[in-house]
């Protein structure tokens, strides 16, 4: 393992959006706080050589 630690911001959404007929406007509608978050990330690439293409193809997919 070779953790590492990201700042992110998270946020709280305060309802249900109805995905994938969402408008731009609703999303921040939604939001009902903002705070400052940490994300503590993994790599089974060594020395975390990795290139977007696998950063995008090594998170899990969203369930539906």
């Amino acid at each position: 393992m070779q953790p590492r630690v990201e700042g992110e911001i998270a946020f709280l959404i305060s309802e249900t959006l109805d995905w994938p007929n969402i408008t731009p406007q609703q999303v921040p509608a939604a939001i009902e706080a903002l705070a400052a978050a940490i994300e503590i990330v993994d790599s089974r690439i060594e020395r975390w050589r990795i290139k977007l293409a696998d950063t995008i193809a090594d998170k899990p997919r969203m369930a539906d």
